[in-house]
């Protein structure tokens, strides 16, 4: 199940990653409480308003989906 969740949430970060070459995902993690970690970089490293941007953006796609549902 945990691998099922991350290649689902991978997907969804790739792609909002899909219109920006300039960044690429690393990893994701996802610990039993659903903390998730998302760790992205780029060959210029990525700022922290771009990490708050994507952030956001897969949170909300993940509230939609409702892929933990019950918290």
């Amino acid at each position: 199940m945990v691998n099922e969740t991350v290649k689902t949430v991978e997907g969804m970060m790739q792609a909002l990653l899909a219109g920006e070459s300039l960044y690429f995902l690393v990893e994701v993690r996802i610990k039993p409480t659903h903390n998730i970690k998302v760790f992205l970089d780029g060959d210029q490293g990525i700022s922290i308003e771009k990490c708050v941007q994507y952030n956001r953006a897969l949170y909300k796609q993940l509230e939609e989906s409702d892929l933990f549902s019950g918290g």
